[in-house]
């Protein structure tokens, strides 16, 4: 507190001085100037109180930005109670993120990436706030890698084709959503669809068609496209025969070896290894001849073409048992264990003849083994219904057992019924297999190697997205599973082969493989009913019960990929198509391979 003037403290000291020589009448005087200065210095002090800070209020309240580099000026005013502005009350500016945006000692907000962030503004312990919201335009996309290259028809590019999105400073725009698609070649990509990184850049994975020559692969956002070119030259020189039929004793056998890439002719022999007695390869790849002995033999073979390049593989033939020779009424008993291999094969005998067939089991166990099982085989003659005669009417001679040890008569199936319980039994077989191979490679990979739903997210309203309407391309190639192969996703990557459209919908692309499809293909009506009972009840119910059906590759489609791979299955799914390049035979697609009889017993032709 201090006093207001020097002439009242003057009056004050004169007051003090009149005491000491007027005496009493002194003393009254000076001690009313003090209390009257007293109560004007109290009411001094209420007229200085200083404003009291209520709020801070910073402006505009929000703004938007389209570049990274451009800025934003921003003000700050303080407050008291009564929004009274307190001028000169400083204030201390911050960001909340500065991937967004850094802002100055004087309000000057620079955008640094997109995103929102706040801009606040400090004065003691009270703050206020604006909104920045930086949604980066897109102002350029080019081509910074896997253009103008040449390599092998039917191999992966080394070097992945890559954009970069840019907004009209230069900056990379990470989030940007591009599209792939191949306009010639017929190669295959994956992904389809790809966001680009916090560099700006996106990729995709490019496999060349067969065909040597110029390849193109477009990619394109809401704005900008780009046109990637490749030289595809004539696909290496290899051995496309993976696998042999079974041969059997007695009777006559040939294959044909097959070979993919260099120049024709091509030449074959045998680099190592010996076939199996009685069988030879002929310099056209042909294997014929009648088996003499049962063996399982290992041999490499060996192509040659007209420029001097060579392949090899390993492949084995079995040769099986000869087939039964039984006489009406006889009976043959085999362990089922020795069926692993080569099961027994049953002549053709004359028209009429039926064979009796039953599995019977002569141990108890609770764990029941093939060692229990003991496969009967009773042939009888036409009309017979029991030992019976052959066809010449020579009487059967009865087998005589006792009773206990007779089998019980195995329920006739229809054949179409049998094969169906047959492919079954191995597609299931088949898919304890794949899951047991999926937990390898997540154990291997990691989870992070598995392919993001690229789904839209869900709608509030719990409406369905709507369906792919995009034709599907015309030809794909494919990366095919083989069963062959103890690590499928190790170095080489599988040989790509090509497959065609057969018919799509919404939900399905039908592909079948080239060259079965030139053999043996399946009909464009028999697929239709099968898409059309898919969309009827399959894709709903899935929905409805599973959770809809991911989407790795952006395509909006399943892919049903109709492969002469096995007779064996149904159909099966491998998980390492949905793994991303960690995985060197990863199709990275929704990628079902399908029997091709699956399809023609829609029409009921034959297997």
């Amino acid at each position: 507190m201090r006093w207001r003037t020097d002439r009242r403290w003057g009056r004050l000291a004169g007051g003090a001085r009149g005491q000491s020589a007027g005496g009493t009448r002194g003393r009254s005087a000076g001690g009313a100037l003090l209390s009257g200065a007293l109560l004007l210095a109290v009411a001094g002090c209420g007229d200085a109180a200083p404003p009291v800070p209520a709020q801070v209020v910073v402006t505009p309240g929000s703004a938007t930005a389209e570049t990274v580099g451009a800025t934003v000026q921003y003000t700050a005013q303080v407050l008291d109670a009564q929004r009274n502005v307190i001028a000169g009350a400083a204030v201390l500016w911050s960001t909340e993120d500065q991937r967004v945006a850094t802002v100055s000692p004087t309000g000057l907000a620079t955008v640094t990436g997109p995103g929102r962030a706040r801009m606040r503004a400090t004065h003691e312990t009270i703050s206020g706030s604006a909104t920045l919201a930086v949604e980066l335009r897109p102002a350029s996309m080019t081509k910074v890698a896997g253009d103008s290259t040449t390599a092998p028809a039917t191999t992966v590019l080394p070097q992945r084709p890559t954009v970069r999105v840019a907004d009209a400073g230069g900056a990379p725009i990470p989030g940007v959503e591009v599209h792939f698609a191949v306009v010639s070649g017929g190669g295959q990509i994956a992904p389809l669809r790809a966001l680009t990184d916090a560099d700006g850049h996106a990729s995709t994975r490019w496999t060349l068609g067969e065909e040597p020559g110029q390849q193109t692969l477009r990619a394109e956002t809401a704005d900008f496209q780009a046109e990637f070119v490749a030289t595809a030259t004539e696909p290496p020189l290899r051995v496309d025969t993976r696998r042999l039929k079974r041969a059997r004793l007695t009777l006559a056998y040939r294959a044909a070896m097959e070979a993919k890439g260099g120049t024709g002719p091509h030449l074959w022999s045998l680099a190592d290894g010996a076939l199996p007695t009685g069988l030879a390869l002929a310099a056209d790849g042909a294997i014929s001849g009648t088996p003499e002995a049962m063996v399982t033999s290992a041999f490499t073979a060996r192509v040659r073409d007209a420029n001097g390049n060579e392949a090899t593989r390993e492949l084995t033939i079995e040769v099986c048992d000869a087939p039964l020779a039984l006489q009406p009424g006889a009976v043959y008993r085999a362990n089922a264990s020795q069926f692993s291999g080569c099961p027994p094969f049953l002549p053709a005998g004359s028209p009429g003849d039926r064979y009796r067939i039953g599995v019977v089991r002569t141990g108890y166990s609770t764990n029941l083994t093939y060692a229990d099982m003991v496969l009967t085989i009773t042939e009888s003659g036409a009309g017979s219904a029991g030992a019976g005669s052959d066809t010449a009417g020579r009487a059967a001679q009865p087998q005589v057992e006792p009773r206990s040890a007779l089998p019980r008569p195995a329920p006739r199936l229809l054949p179409s019924l049998e094969a169906a319980v047959r492919r079954a039994d191995a597609t299931s077989r088949m898919h304890a297999r794949l899951h047991e191979e999926a937990t390898r490679l997540q154990a291997r990979f990691g989870r992070q190697a598995v392919l993001p739903d690229m789904h839209p997210a869900p709608d509030p309203a719990g409406r369905r997205a709507a369906p792919q309407s995009a034709p599907p391309p015309d030809r794909i190639t494919i990366l095919p599973y083989d069963s062959d192969r103890d690590d499928r996703c190790s170095p080489p990557s599988p040989t790509a082969v090509a497959a065609h459209l057969v018919a799509y919908d919404a939900h399905l692309a039908v592909y079948q493989d080239s060259v079965q499809r030139a053999a043996k293909p399946v009909a464009a009506g028999d697929v239709q009913r099968v898409l059309e009972y898919y969309d009827t009840y399959g894709a709903g119910t899935i929905d409805d019960y599973f959770g809809r059906v991911p989407d790795t590759n952006g395509d909006g489609r399943i892919v049903v990929f109709i492969t002469p791979i096995s007779d064996n299955f149904a159909a099966f799914v491998w998980p390492g198509d949905f793994l991303d390049s960690s995985c060197a035979s990863s199709n990275q697609m929704e990628l079902v391979y399908f029997n091709a009889s699956m399809f023609h017993a829609v029409s009921g032709a034959p297997d």
